[in-house]
């Protein structure tokens, strides 16, 4: 350090350096100086660094998984495996309004409450109906509730389309639910 020190010692008595009165006194002011962009610097730092760790844990499955359960998501379970296309007024009329299953087909294990019919849980909560085309007829359907205006649920045999779930029974369960609630 201290041959580094005599060089620019010797340089700067070699090299003329015009205002060098002001320059030095310029630079050790500044120096010594607090810098005024110091607060807006952290703060964009720590901007940075919590936008990072956001992505992370969206992007990751192991973060992802964590900040669910902290917010109470970690039942929910979100596959997507069948494409399920929309429904339409022809997916009404040929599913023909079914109301309880044949006993050939045996019941999932779930306890939604007495099968209605279709049109029956439309007028009983004003939804639309939720029967995809692609399932086919369903098991049942149901009226339940929360929310105080009920919800719809339809429920689908296991088929080669969907399995059978080994928590239900069921091949697929179709739910529509007011979004006001």
């Amino acid at each position: 350090m201290i041959d580094l020190e005599r060089s620019l010692t010797e340089l700067a008595d070699r090299v003329e350096i015009p205002g060098g009165e002001w320059l030095a006194a310029d630079v050790m002011r500044r120096i010594a100086a607090p810098s005024p962009r110091t607060p807006r610097h952290a703060l964009r730092l720590a901007g940075v660094v919590a936008l990072i760790l956001l992505v992370l844990a969206i992007a990751l499955p192991g973060p992802r998984r964590a900040v669910a359960r902290w917010l109470g998501f970690d039942s929910v379970r979100i596959e997507p495996s069948v494409p399920v296309p929309g429904t339409s007024a022809e997916a009404t009329t040929v599913v023909a309004d079914p109301v309880v299953t044949t006993a050939a087909v045996p019941q999932p294990a779930l306890d939604l409450g007495d099968a209605v019919s279709i049109d029956d849980a439309m007028t009983r909560t004003g939804l639309p109906d939720p029967s995809p085309i692609l399932l086919g007829t369903p098991l049942s359907v149901h009226v339940v509730r929360p929310p105080d205006s009920g919800q719809i649920v339809v429920v689908y045999p296991p088929s080669d389309l969907v399995p059978e779930s080994g928590v239900t029974g069921a091949g697929a369960i179709v739910s529509v639910m007011p979004a006001n609630i």
